[in-house]
């Protein structure tokens, strides 16, 4: 897996040492943020005490202590799926599910005033 701290890349191979170490970094402000990725859509990411993971399409967040944080990042690097049950993860609307949503409501309404101005004609 990839290990970024900030916009460096730490590590195309990361291990346990240099994920503790970005992570430790991160928490003494020598970086903002530590991402730990498979993939552009696969991958783990903390910001002071939020943590975040995406697979797919599906992003998720919560606020938790840094050991909490720095334990989850090792299970996500093992590719121990642990971390899924250690946080109350929230999941974090995507551009993507918003336009989503808002094409199915325009469809609403266009059906809508389809059937009202039908009925008027009628």
């Amino acid at each position: 897996m990839i290990l970024e701290c900030e916009d460096q890349v730490v590590s195309e191979q990361a291990i346990e040492a240099e994920v503790i170490e970005a992570l430790a970094g991160m928490n003494e402000k020598k970086c903002d943020y530590v991402i730990l990725s498979k993939n552009e859509e696969s991958f783990m990411q903390a910001a002071g005490t939020t943590i975040e993971y995406r697979e797919g399409e599906q992003q998720y967040h919560c606020e938790e202590s840094i050991v909490d944080i720095q334990r989850a990042f090792i299970f996500y690097l093992n590719e121990d799926d642990a971390y899924l049950k250690m946080f109350d993860w929230q999941p974090i609307e995507t551009s993507e599910s918003k336009a989503s949503i808002i094409a199915i409501m325009l469809f609403i309404i266009a059906t809508t005033a389809y059937a009202i101005y039908a009925t008027l004609i009628a």
